[in-house]
Parts: C-alpha cells; sequence; structure tokens
C-alpha cells in the first residue's frame, strides 16, 4: 500500500463519512419539523370537522 492509496482512501471515508453526518442531521431535522407539523394539520382538522361538521 502506498502512501497515495492511503490519502485516497482516507478522504474517501472522511466524504463518506461526512455525508451520513450530514444527512442524519438532516433527516433529524425534518422529523423534528414534521412532528409537529403533523399535530397541527391534526388538530386543524378536527376543529375544522368540530366547526363545519356539526352545521350540516
Amino acid at each position: 500500500m502506498n502512501p497515495r492509496d492511503l490519502v485516497k482512501y482516507l478522504m474517501g471515508g472522511a466524504t463518506a463519512l461526512l455525508l451520513i453526518w450530514v444527512g442524519s442531521i438532516v433527516v433529524s431535522q425534518l422529523m423534528v419539523a414534521i412532528v409537529p407539523l403533523l399535530f397541527m394539520v391534526l388538530a386543524v382538522g378536527f376543529w375544522w370537522d368540530r366547526f363545519f361538521g356539526g352545521r350540516r
């Protein structure tokens, strides 16, 4: 194994880890953002049904 291969493997591994790390942060942020949004949509839907559903 020559030093050039070692550098190539190090760069490749570092890039892959960085991509995985950034991806996991993005996914976790999305999860954190989606959960309250989902609850909000459910609450609005429930309220809408109570408010307008009772009039029909």
